[in-house]
C-alpha cells in the first residue's frame, strides 16, 4: 500500500512538473493547441518520464543486489575454503505456553487481535477525567473492572481498608486480577486420580509494579498477589511448588529477567514454568496530573505527540521445556526466539540493526515474517519509526493490515506494553501458524524486537 501510494506522488509530481512548463511554452509562444498537443505533452510524456524514472530505479536497484549477492558469494567461498563446514546448530527457543491479556480493546487475545485488524476501538473523551481546560481527555478505557472486589481482597490482605491505594492502582489489580487465574490454570489444575499425570514443575512469577506507585501501594499488591497465588496453589492437588518475587525497570526488564530464569533452569537441565506480569492505568486524577507535569499529556494544541492514559494487564507462561502431558498439554507449539534488548534511540539504523540481530538470533528469514507488532501508538514518531523499519527490511508487509500498532486502541499502558506486543505476536502467531514479530518502543529507553515462530516453521 505505500509503496503504491509513493508511486502515485511521484506520477503526480512529474505530471504536475510537466504541464507547468508545457502551458508556459504554450503561453509564451501563443501556441494554437491541438488535441494531438493535449495527449502527446500532457498525456503521453508525463507516463513517459515515470516509466523512464521506474527503469531506471528498477536498474538501480537490480545492479545493487547482484553486486551484493556477488560479494556475499565471494566471501562465503572465501570462508568455506578457510574453515571446516560447521554443524548448524538450533537457534535458542523459549516456549511461550500462553498469553492472556486484558485490554480496552478486549479481554482476551481473540478479541484484541479482531480489534487490531478493525483498528477500533479508539480512545475516546472520558466521562470523568478533564485536561487543563476542564475538557474530558482522551482515553482508553477497560468497559467492565470489579474494583470493589480488589479493595475487599487488599482489606482482607493487609487488615485494614485500603485507604492509601489510588483508584488507578485499584483498576490496574482489577484488570490483572482474572489473567492470574487464566494463566496459573496450566500449572495448578487438580490431578485425576484415576489417570494421574506427572508432577508439574516449579513456577517462578515474575511482577513488575508501575514506578509511579508508591512503595505502600507496591507492598500492598505484591502482598495480595502472594496471598491469590497461595489460594490458588491450596486448592490444586497435589500441591504445587511456587515462588513470587518483584522485577523493577520496566516491561523490557521483566521478560530479560523471566528469560534468564529459563535459561538458568534448562541449564540445570530441569523443568520449570516462569509467568510474567505486568499492569497499568492511568486513569484517576493523580495519574493525569502527574503525566501533565511531565509534559507527556497528549492535548491537541500543545502537545499532539504525548501519550493518551491508558490501562491494561498481561501475563506470559514461558516454559524451559516444550508443552508435555504435565502442563499445557493442548498449547499450541510457538516459541519466543531472537529475542533482543537494547538500550538506544528509536532512530532508523539502530531500529534496523536490532530487528536484523533477532532475525539472525533467530534464525528466521526476513520473508517469512507475516505480522508486526508494536507497541506504540499512530501519532508519535515512533510509529513512523516502526513503519519505516517495516518498509526497509518487511517491505512484503502490507503496512495497512500486517502491521499492527497496539498503542492506538490502548492508548499508554507503561510497562504493560512490550508484553502486550509479544502477546499479540504470540496470538497472530497461533492462529495462522506463521512468524511475527512483536516490536518495542514505547518503554524508553529500551527497545525490544522478538519474534515468535511455531515449531512446524522452525529452523
Amino acid at each position: 500500500m505505500r509503496s503504491l501510494f509513493t508511486k502515485f506522488l511521484l506520477l503526480a509530481a512529474l505530471g504536475a512538473a510537466t504541464w507547468l512548463i508545457v502551458l508556459w511554452r504554450w503561453y509564451v509562444m501563443q501556441r494554437v493547441v491541438s488535441v494531438e498537443d493535449v495527449v502527446l505533452y500532457l498525456l503521453a510524456l508525463p507516463l513517459g518520464l515515470f516509466a523512464f524514472v521506474l527503469a531506471m530505479r528498477w536498474a538501480v536497484l537490480r545492479g545493487a543486489a547482484s553486486a551484493q549477492a556477488a560479494a556475499e558469494a565471494a566471501a562465503t567461498a572465501r570462508t568455506a575454503g578457510q574453515t571446516p563446514a560447521a554443524q548448524p546448530v538450533a537457534p535458542p527457543a523459549w516456549p511461550l505456553l500462553g498469553a492472556w491479556v486484558n485490554t480496552p480493546a478486549g479481554a482476551d487475545l481473540e478479541a484484541l487481535r479482531a480489534a487490531l485488524a478493525e483498528g477500533a476501538p479508539r480512545p475516546a473523551p472520558d466521562a470523568r477525567l478533564r485536561d487543563q481546560d476542564g475538557l474530558p481527555l482522551l482515553s482508553a478505557r477497560i468497559p467492565a473492572l470489579d474494583v470493589p472486589a480488589i479493595e475487599a481482597a487488599l482489606a482482607a490482605t493487609t487488615g485494614t481498608p485500603p485507604v492509601n491505594v489510588s483508584p488507578a492502582v485499584l483498576r490496574a489489580l482489577a484488570a490483572l486480577a482474572p489473567l492470574i487465574d487464566q494463566a496459573a490454570e496450566p500449572w495448578c489444575q487438580a490431578t485425576d486420580a484415576a489417570a494421574p499425570k506427572p508432577a508439574a514443575p516449579r513456577l517462578q512469577v515474575l511482577v513488575h509494579w508501575p514506578a509511579a506507585w508508591s512503595a505502600a501501594e507496591s507492598e500492598a499488591a505484591q502482598a495480595w498477589l502472594k496471598a491469590r497465588l497461595q489460594v490458588l496453589a491450596a486448592d490444586a492437588q497435589p500441591s504445587r511448588p511456587w515462588a513470587l518475587r518483584s522485577v523493577a525497570d520496566g516491561g523490557v526488564a521483566l521478560l530479560r529477567e523471566a528469560i534468564g530464569h529459563v535459561e538458568a533452569v534448562r541449564a540445570e537441565n530441569q523443568d520449570g514454568l516462569v509467568l510474567a506480569l505486568a499492569c497499568h492505568s492511568d486513569l484517576d486524577d493523580a495519574a493525569v496530573q502527574r503525566l501533565e507535569r511531565e509534559q507527556r499529556l497528549y492535548a491537541f494544541a500543545r502537545r499532539p505527540r504525548g501519550v493518551m492514559p491508558g490501562e491494561a494487564a498481561a501475563a506470559l507462561l514461558l516454559s524451559a521445556q516444550a508443552p508435555s502431558a504435565a502442563v499445557a498439554p493442548d498449547a499450541p507449539g510457538v516459541a519466543l526466539r531472537g529475542f533482543q534488548a537494547a538500550c538506544s534511540e528509536a532512530d532508523r539504523v539502530q531500529l534496523q540493526a536490532l530487528l536484523s540481530q533477532s532475525l539472525a538470533a533467530s534464525g528466521l528469514e526476513a520473508a517469512r515474517v507475516t505480522a508486526l507488532v508494536g507497541d506504540a501508538p499512530q501519532h508519535v514518531d515512533a510509529a513512523m519509526a516502526l513503519y519505516a523499519l517495516a518498509q526497509a527490511s518487511l517491505a512484503h508487509l502490507d503496512a495497512g493490515t500486517d502491521v499492527r500498532l497496539m498503542g492506538t486502541l490502548c492508548g499508554h499502558t507503561g510497562a504493560v506494553a512490550p508484553l502486550l506486543a509479544l502477546a499479540a505476536a504470540w496470538g497472530e502467531c497461533a492462529h495462522s501458524g506463521q512468524s511475527a514479530l512483536a516490536v518495542s518502543l514505547m518503554g524508553a529507553p529500551w527497545r525490544m524486537v522478538a519474534a515468535l515462530v511455531p515449531e512446524s516453521a522452525a529452523p
